[in-house]
């Protein structure tokens, strides 16, 4: 069975300007739609969460410090859409305070999958047998990485939970540097969302076979 795509998004953390980015705005600004553009105005039931814009199969939230862009269909052509997007905010709103832009690409698949044994058991340690003598009942193993890549930093993360799921999540990040100007980190932020997104791809499935060890199968 292959690792489902799950919850892929683009997320700008920044002190964006809300009054700017109302829903009009975001079509605008974000989208580059003209105003009337039909659009998709998500309001959560509670009214603790950002109202979400939803237009050409990606939906996007602004809170005080990010900008988020999630994707209804976790694929590649939709997380170049969806970076483009984050890109032109970035454009349109230059004097944004920026502290990091990046995009993540999660996978799930089951714990049961003799193609995630592998991965599975790398995410074990000589702390299961210790906590287990101790008494303390296990709810997830986790192991993460942090490596450099090109102008920034991919985290790799493996899960595996008690109910049953594995987990892979790689986040690829680009923050910003105190010892640059607003304008450089803007273009360094810039660079990270516009870069080709085979490039991308072809990094995700070299984690995924040769440092995950999984067979290259269980990607979708």
């Amino acid at each position: 069975m292959p690792l489902a795509p799950i919850d892929w998004n683009v997320i700008v953390a920044g002190w964006w300007n809300r009054a700017i980015l109302t829903p009009l705005g975001i079509v605008t600004r974000v989208f580059g739609q003209p105003a009337g553009t039909q659009i998709a105005l998500l309001v959560p039931a509670n009214l603790v969460a950002p109202v979400q814009v939803g237009l050409g199969g990606l939906k996007v939230m602004v809170d005080r410090t990010s900008l988020t862009i999630a994707l209804d269909i976790n694929d590649y052509r939709s997380l170049e859409g969806a970076m483009e997007r984050a890109a032109r905010a970035i454009q349109e709103l230059p004097e944004t305070p920026l502290i990091a832009a990046g995009f993540n690409i999660r996978y799930q698949g089951a714990a049961s999958d003799p193609g995630l044994a592998r991965l599975l058991e790398s995410v074990g340690n000589s702390w299961d047998a210790r906590l287990a003598t101790a008494g303390l009942q296990m709810d997830r193993r986790e192991i993460s990485k942090v490596v450099q890549w090109n102008a920034g930093k991919i985290l790799i993360n493996a899960v595996h939970e008690q109910t049953g799921a594995a987990k892979v999540n790689i986040n690829f990040e680009c923050s910003a540097d105190g010892n640059r100007t607003q304008q450089q980190n803007v273009e360094a932020m810039l660079a990270w969302l516009r870069q080709p997104i085979d490039g991308v791809r072809r990094q995700i499935e070299a984690i995924v076979t040769n440092i995950l060890g999984l067979d290259r199968g269980v990607l979708p």
